[in-house]
């Protein structure tokens, strides 16, 4: 989680593989804390990409690319 000063906080998943990936956990979070980014940090990453899972827009990105995303 990644919170800034006035704002929902951020949610950052960390996996191995972007296949690992469950949206179930994010989906509880997101019920507490709606709104804002959704991050997906995974190894196997080569080039950051979104994709809208079960009603959720989820940024992909790689360890290296993480720091210039957020």
């Amino acid at each position: 989680m990644l919170r800034r000063r006035g704002r929902a906080p951020d949610a950052i998943e960390c996996k191995w593989s972007a296949d690992c990936f469950d949206v179930r956990n994010l989906r509880a979070f997101r019920r507490r804390y709606p709104d804002d980014h959704n991050w997906v940090v995974a190894a196997d990453i080569d080039r950051p990409f979104a994709r809208n899972v079960k009603g959720l827009d989820i940024r992909y990105v790689s360890l290296s690319k993480v720091i210039e995303e957020i």
